[in-house]
């Protein structure tokens, strides 16, 4: 089967002032680099295949190369010493949006609708000492963009012991600064990303945020300069489902550590419930 790779390509940030940078995040540049050498060894790379699988009518039904298994990778964050791993649940499964709203389409007045399901395998752990190992899908909720993966080693593979971030209960202000950490893809060595920048908004409503001051790559820690983490970057595009421009926009915004925590201790009990299949008890 035609295999295809999903990439996000982000530009190198090095830990240089750029030009305009206010003085106050210039000044955190030496905690920035100490948060990244403490917490660098939680961040890792996720590697899977995602399939988009179609039919009307009973039949399979294909467009634009969407059938074709494509490779995707994003950046995960280990959260506890059993290996479990948070990433951004859109950045594992960018074909999901599509998915949902291809249900809307009718081929003809008799039909009832595509249906459509995405088809997720081969989810991998790259772990910052080069380490591979094989995982699987134990919890999600799209609502809040989070997906959280367990580790499930195969005969060949050792569990390896994990370096987890601690989650504290962190808030932050507008323009407040923040250390932003990430990794590259595998085709730049998955080589640690840090950056500054600052909190540009507050946000209540539907849930409470945090907006930056520059693009994230989602699934990148975002941590207050005394190296608390405020959170991690996800994409929020709202609830509509469709293949409108507007609808597919998604934001880059901070989830709240807290709001992890709680999801984690559910991710937790859905792995040891179904230890030998992914789980099934998701929240929409």
């Amino acid at each position: 089967m035609k295999s295809n790779k999903i990439k996000t390509v982000f530009c190198a940030v090095a830990l240089a002032v750029p030009a305009g940078l206010h003085a106050a995040a210039a000044d955190i540049l030496p905690q920035a680099r100490e948060i990244l050498s403490h917490n660098q060894d939680s961040i890792i790379n996720v590697t899977a295949m995602c399939k988009l699988d179609m039919s009307s009518s009973g039949l399979p039904f294909a467009m634009g190369g969407f059938g074709d298994a494509q490779e995707i990778q994003c950046v995960g964050t280990v959260i506890d010493p059993s290996g479990l791993t948070v990433v951004s649940y859109t950045a594992l499964n960018p074909m999901d949006k599509i998915s949902g709203a291809m249900k809307k389409i009718k081929m003809s007045d008799d039909d009832n609708g595509l249906k459509s399901k995405t088809v997720l395998n081969r989810i991998q752990m790259h772990l910052a000492d080069g380490t591979e190992l094989s995982a699987r899908l134990v919890f999600k909720d799209k609502e809040l963009d989070l997906a959280f993966l367990m580790p499930d080693p195969k005969e060949n593979e050792k569990m390896p012991s994990f370096a987890p971030v601690k989650l504290a209960a962190a808030t932050a202000k507008e323009l407040d600064d923040v250390v932003v950490l990430s990794r590259h893809t595998k085709e730049l060595g998955y080589q640690p990303i840090v950056t500054v920048a600052q909190v540009t908004s507050v946000i209540k409503k539907p849930h409470a945020m945090y907006d930056l001051s520059i693009p994230a790559q989602p699934g990148a820690l975002v941590y207050l300069p005394d190296g608390q983490l405020l959170g991690l970057t996800v994409s929020f595009a709202g609830e509509e489902e469709s293949l409108s421009f507007s609808a597919m926009q998604m934001q880059i915004l901070v989830l709240p550590a807290p709001e992890i925590c709680k999801l984690a201790d559910q991710a937790k009990k859905a792995a040891e419930k179904k230890s030998t299949e992914p789980a099934k008890s998701d929240k929409k």
